[in-house]
């Protein structure tokens, strides 16, 4: 009988669909273009959101179906389409799915946000599998240490903390060139940063509004 192996890797999520030896120091600016204008940008949806996902090993880790290594469907900015529609289950069809990581979302109202908020995360802690070292091999995972990468047999690029910036900045690229070379993403981040500033003061205009109302005497209408 052939004993578990006990080994734990820890790693990230990666959004962004872009593998980091594409972004590695020792890629030249060349091949780095060539590679990006190649790319297929599904892990950024139609808005330039990052929504790339890896699903959970379904035989040493399952889960519910359909479960991703460190990502969860965002609640607040997930929205059901449609006139009058309610959240009342998922329905991929009828719905504009935005995704958390490690409980930050991609809702990004500034460049980039979510490559600086997810490197202050906690890394996630998995079993050892074949499926997740193929996972780190191919990038779809981010080997959070040397330990994981060394597990894994993959080369440690840097830390998350300036992997990520390049990560994010390559998928928005790729995603810009589906564009014409416009600047297709930091568009959509400042189209989602000023509905953002207009809900909260228009909350806080309400909140105002509400503060200022005379009280209503219960005891005088009785």
């Amino acid at each position: 009988m052939r004993l578990p192996n006990k080994t734990k890797l820890r790693v990230y999520p990666n959004p962004w669909g872009v593998s980091p030896a594409q972004v590695s120091d020792e890629v030249s600016a060349s091949r780095r273009k060539r590679e990006l204008a190649l790319a297929d940008h599904s892990t950024m949806d139609h808005e330039g959101r990052p929504c790339g996902g890896f699903l959970s090993d379904s035989i040493i880790d399952g889960g519910a179906p359909g479960r991703a290594v460190g990502r969860t469907v965002c609640m607040v900015n997930t929205a059901m389409l449609g006139a009058g529609a309610q959240f009342v289950k998922f329905d991929l069809q009828r719905q504009r799915t935005v995704f958390a990581y490690n409980g930050v979302s991609a809702h990004e109202t500034a460049p980039y946000e979510l490559a600086e908020k997810l490197a202050q995360t906690e890394p996630v802690t998995l079993p050892f599998s074949e499926y997740y070292a193929d996972g780190v091999r191919t990038g779809e995972l981010i080997a959070a240490d040397e330990e994981t990468a060394k597990e894994c047999g993959v080369k440690f690029f840097e830390p998350v903390a300036t992997l990520f910036p390049k990560l994010a900045q390559a998928a928005a690229e790729a995603f810009d060139l589906r564009y014409n070379g416009d600047e297709g993403y930091k568009f959509f981040v400042g189209e989602r940063k000023k509905a953002a500033e207009e809900a909260a003061k228009a909350a806080a205009e309400a909140a105002s509004d509400a503060s200022a109302s005379p009280a209503v005497d219960a005891s005088a209408s009785a």
